[in-house]
């Protein structure tokens, strides 16, 4: 092998730490930034869905989703010492998710009412909107705990700004998957997200 092989094969490697090749960025939510654990997390086999695991560390709940925006991958964990409450979700998939966990009153806010189904959330939620049109001062004012959103690397993605708000941010990408049981597979993540007991384990494996 020569000098740039060698060299290839070294940032493959780096690359592999980060959850496979191909320009991946890591970001986590809620780590153990001074606090001492010496393990490293644990993460469960999927049946299907290739974009998101999860899994344990020290105790504490672990989720790890990969997002493929444009050229760059997008990889983020959080850990969930505690369920989300209070929560904005931009897609009427994730809407949906949350709604067959019996979920919906965790709902603070949604993209766009009119692609949301179930008829609680339109009526609770508040509209904030999506990509250039995302309203940040009424987001922020309604204090979500989480952000869930989308990117497709397209002129219409409002993950950059949403990032820009402190509020933690998870781009969910179960549209990214290649299987119908790899996208059906992400109930398992809201419902460690967001009640993570025997009532939404049960639901989720339905």
């Amino acid at each position: 092998m020569g000098l740039r092989g060698l060299f290839t094969l070294l940032i493959c490697l780096f690359c592999l730490g980060f959850w496979g090749c191909g320009g991946a960025r890591e970001d986590r939510v809620g780590g153990f930034e001074g606090v001492e654990c010496p393990d490293s997390a644990v993460f469960l086999p999927n049946e299907a869905a290739e974009m998101f695991r999860l899994g344990t560390q020290c105790g504490v709940n672990v989720a790890e989703v990969r997002s493929v925006v444009g050229r760059d991958t997008l990889v983020k964990r959080i850990y969930i010492r505690e369920p989300f409450t209070r929560v904005a979700a931009l897609s009427s998939s994730q809407v949906g998710f949350m709604a067959r966990l019996g979920l919906a009153n965790r709902i603070v806010a949604v993209g766009e009412s009119r692609f949301v189904v179930d008829s609680a959330v339109r009526e609770n939620a508040v509209e904030v909107g999506n990509g250039p049109a995302l309203n940040l001062e009424k987001l922020v004012a309604l204090e979500p705990q989480l952000v869930l959103s989308f990117a497709t690397g397209g002129g219409q993605d409002d993950y950059e700004r949403l990032n820009s708000l402190g509020i933690p941010l998870l781009l969910t990408s179960e549209w990214q998957e290649e299987s119908p049981l790899g996208k059906a597979e992400w109930i398992k993540l809201f419902a460690m997200l967001f009640c993570p007991d025997s009532i939404c384990s049960a639901r989720a494996g339905d």
